[in-house]
């Protein structure tokens, strides 16, 4: 099942891995250089997805004029595996790329919202998580997690990156009830979403029903894929992710209030895709949801000293 997802995601990719630089007409350049004095503008892309099949839409209304007035050629997009690479692993694999003293300002959709609030965490402190957490991951004898905080402990302190503004658009902060479930359900709400989308995606859809497939061989344990595993509402990854005291003796300290949360909920219409959304609906059991996000997830915050504003 690792070798059809690897292949899924080269192919959803288009073969790139890494940060990239996205041009006035949303074209993906290589990223050499940057200017670290200009406002930066950071892309983290959702669910088995990639930055043009996330935010491609943007080019069509007059916010990517906008975006591009205030940050010019200091827009980066961070193209990343999200099937087979944990959260972790992403922040890790995007922190050694990103510039040294530099200030990003985020939009992240979907699953991206969990690499931007683990590279939020570190960027405010160091440490990234609690001991409870820490302790958690050493319980369930997660050692590759455990491997990629200490690198990342190390990377931060090197780095010296700060967050300025964190747009998280529909974020699986708690997870999502379809990963709670099964494997397979969740791949093809995926292909429906796709089918409903329009044609960007299109090309991907024989690739899910692959995965489909080897998802029902191995009993649609979602643990299969660690990118995946992350977004299960049980997993020990969301787990630690929340685990809060009290705001004086967390890491982090608790983020300055620049985190603003966009939420969705689909609702139901006469029509096959109104179809497609009343099926899904039951297996969300009728809480609000975006087709592959509880409403509610997307709400769940990192510690904040002020709270952070809501859409």
């Amino acid at each position: 099942m690792i070798k059809i997802a690897e292949t899924y995601q080269k192919k959803s990719l288009d073969s790139r891995s890494g940060l990239y630089r996205v041009d006035a007409n949303f074209n993906l350049e290589p990223y050499k250089h940057i200017d670290t004095a200009q406002p930066i503008l950071l892309l983290l892309h959702g669910t088995a997805s990639s930055t043009k099949g996330s935010f491609w839409e943007l080019t069509a209304g007059p916010i990517w004029s906008e975006l591009l007035h205030k940050y010019g050629t200091n827009i980066l997009a961070f193209e990343h595996e999200t099937l087979t690479k944990s959260p972790l692993q992403n922040v890790w694999e995007l922190l050694k790329q990103l510039p040294v003293n530099c200030t990003v300002d985020i939009i992240s959709h979907s699953r991206g919202g969990l690499v931007g609030d683990i590279l939020m965490r570190f960027t405010e402190d160091a440490e990234g998580f609690m001991e409870e957490s820490i302790a958690l991951l050493e319980e369930a004898e997660r050692k590759d997690d455990l491997q990629y905080i200490k690198a990342l402990q190390k990377l931060a302190v090197a780095k010296t990156v700060k967050i300025n503004r964190f747009v998280r658009v529909a974020c699986p902060a708690k997870g999502t009830s379809l990963l709670g479930k099964r494997l397979d359900i969740f791949l093809n709400v995926l292909i429906n979403l796709i089918h409903v989308s329009g044609p960007v995606l299109m090309p991907l859809v024989e690739g899910l029903k692959a995965l489909i497939s080897q998802a029902l061989e191995s009993k649609a344990d979602v643990t299969v894929l660690p990118g995946l595993e992350a977004m299960n509402p049980e997993s020990v990854f969301l787990k630690c992710l929340n685990t809060v005291s009290s705001y004086e003796d967390e890491l982090p300290k608790g983020f300055s209030n620049r985190l603003f949360v966009i939420s969705g909920n689909s609702k139901f219409s006469v029509s096959l895709n109104g179809l497609k959304v009343l099926l899904t609906k039951f297996f969300f059991k009728w809480d609000q949801n975006d087709l592959v996000v509880d409403t509610a997830s997307m709400y769940q915050e990192p510690a904040v000293k002020l709270r952070s504003s809501t859409f």
